[in-house]
């Protein structure tokens, strides 16, 4: 694992290029902000002209200055535009305070403190299991 910030990112994959993560998280942002994926409109609302074409081509290069304001106009870290995991990739972006501070303490506590953390995971997905098999059961009571 490596980390930027507080966050930890896994290595990407050797034989998985660069060019395809970035693509693939481009893809996703733009999904879901314009409901499908758009080169023009990124080009447009990104200011990235023509290399928006070539990060759909994901053979080429593109310098650190594009991967900022393609994340500039998705309102995300750039960053997160490289991470290969695709449910790393939206947790990284999430906005929930809670979420970042999990991350932060996970990444930096020690391997007993992580276990903790794993086996409260655990803890939480058989309760929404439980949840979904009992409808009506198991909700957070709004305070």
């Amino acid at each position: 694992m490596v980390g930027w910030g507080y966050y930890p990112v896994r290595q990407m994959d050797k034989k998985r290029k660069l060019g395809e993560t970035l693509w693939e998280a481009v893809s996703e942002l733009m999904t879901a902000r314009y409901g499908e994926v758009n080169v023009t409109r990124l080009a447009r609302e990104a200011k990235i002209g023509g290399t928006a074409s070539r990060l759909k081509a994901k053979g080429t290069s593109v310098g650190l200055g594009i991967l900022e304001k393609v994340a500039k106009s998705f309102d995300v870290d750039p960053y997160t535009l490289l991470v290969e995991d695709k449910d790393l990739r939206q947790f990284l972006r999430s906005s929930d305070k809670d979420l970042r501070r999990m991350a932060r303490i996970y990444a930096q506590t020690d391997d007993s403190g992580r276990q903790t953390i794993n086996t409260a995971i655990q803890i939480a997905e058989q309760r929404a299991r439980n949840a979904e098999q009992a409808p009506g059961m198991g909700k957070a009571r709004k305070t």
